[in-house]
């Protein structure tokens, strides 16, 4: 800001831009100035005399780290059975109660031998509504551990 308003004069500042998800916006406010000698609205008082320099609001991406575990069975002819269950974070990482709703598993093993457990996120929710998908808020790495069938 530069320039004065009267020693009588107030300025209330009302911010119009708001951001949740990964992004940049416009920071955009208004403002109102008041004469608090009898509450009323000056603002055309100083028409000409406000000029806004607005700023960016920016929501980075959160870092979720995420492994598959380790998993291993005895030979028994069916395939080592993987769901959500089976990956490890830090639920610190998960923003605003959101969740890992949908992932892909995309190893199936049912012989003996060992695999890299590989898997995608394909869904991260919102606590507060289920049908939404938030992943594009998040950077993910992904660390994959051992499918073991003996």
């Amino acid at each position: 800001t530069s320039g004065a308003l009267l020693s009588y004069d107030k300025i209330e500042v009302k911010y119009l831009s708001a951001i949740q998800n990964y992004g940049k916006i416009v920071n955009r406010i208004s403002c109102t100035i008041i004469d608090t000698r009898n509450n009323k609205d000056v603002t055309d008082e100083y028409d000409g005399h406000i000029k806004f320099d607005y700023g960016i609001l920016t929501v980075d991406k959160a870092t979720l780290n995420v492994k598959s575990k380790d998993k291993s069975k005895a030979y028994d002819g069916t395939p080592i059975l993987l769901d959500v269950m089976d990956l490890e974070y830090e639920l610190s990482e998960l923003k605003n109660n959101d969740y890992i709703s949908e992932v892909s598993f995309m190893v199936s093993l049912t012989e003996r031998g060992s695999s890299v457990n590989l898997f995608k996120i394909n869904k991260i929710s919102k606590a507060s509504s289920p049908n939404s998908n938030v992943i594009g808020n998040y950077k993910i790495n992904y660390s994959f551990g051992i499918l073991t069938v003996y």
